[in-house]
């Protein structure tokens, strides 16, 4: 078939009940494979996928079911990038653009908890002491949000001849994307994301399994 033909072709899709969706899951879980995790404070959306012979399946948690679908890998990324939007409307978020960061700012690990602990639990007058003690302008827009757990995470895990290599987690805070790191000296930072910012993560992570996939 000529890649024009590839791209052509339709993605299929079939409801699937939890027996099939067992065993579909089991045939797909080996070898080489990603999983992806869409979650809220109360609900959880799972998508297993893997690539084979230059088509994808992928199988999704919908409400009450299961989806799997198949079709040309070129296709797949498309498959995913949706998934911001659903986390945004479900949380009542409205993100476009990354949120502004005027002072990024990098705290120790054991700074950062401690200073979420007392956003948590303290007055103005605390957490600007506790802002003083760690030199800082003022509290990080981030770890006061952060501080009361994200509105939704996205987290993603290659697996490669079935050990894990490849892992990312993305957090929605009320501000909008992002992700959490630490940097060379294990200081934690947040990096403000976009919308296309996360869905270029996706469409890159679901490459990364198409190229792996072909070894």
């Amino acid at each position: 078939m000529s890649g024009a033909g590839v791209q052509d072709r339709v993605v299929q899709r079939r409801l699937l009940d939890a027996a099939a969706a067992r065993e579909a899951a089991e045939g797909m879980a080996r070898g080489t494979f990603a999983t992806v995790c869409a979650a809220t404070r109360t609900r959880r959306r799972w998508t297993l996928f893997a690539a084979d012979g230059g088509d994808f399946r992928l199988l999704r948690q919908l409400r009450g079911h299961w989806q799997l679908s198949t079709g040309p890998a070129a296709r797949l990324p498309g498959e995913l990038v949706e998934l911001p939007g659903e986390l945004e409307t479900r949380t009542g978020a409205t993100v476009d653009d990354a949120p502004f960061d005027p002072r990024p700012t990098r705290l120790a690990p054991g700074d950062a908890l401690a200073l979420a602990e007392v956003v948590r639990h303290g007055d103005a007058q605390r957490i600007q002491a506790a802002c003083d003690d760690l030199a800082l302008a003022g509290l990080p827009w981030w770890l006061a949000q952060l501080a009361w757990g994200a509105e939704a995470l996205l987290s993603m895990m290659l697996t490669v001849h079935d050990r894990p290599q490849f892992v990312s987690l993305l957090q929605l805070l009320p501000s909008g994307w992002g992700c959490l790191h630490a940097d060379a000296d294990d200081d934690l930072g947040f990096r403000p994301m976009s919308r296309l910012e996360v869905q270029a993560r996706l469409a890159a992570f679901a490459a990364r399994l198409l190229e792996r996939a072909h070894e």
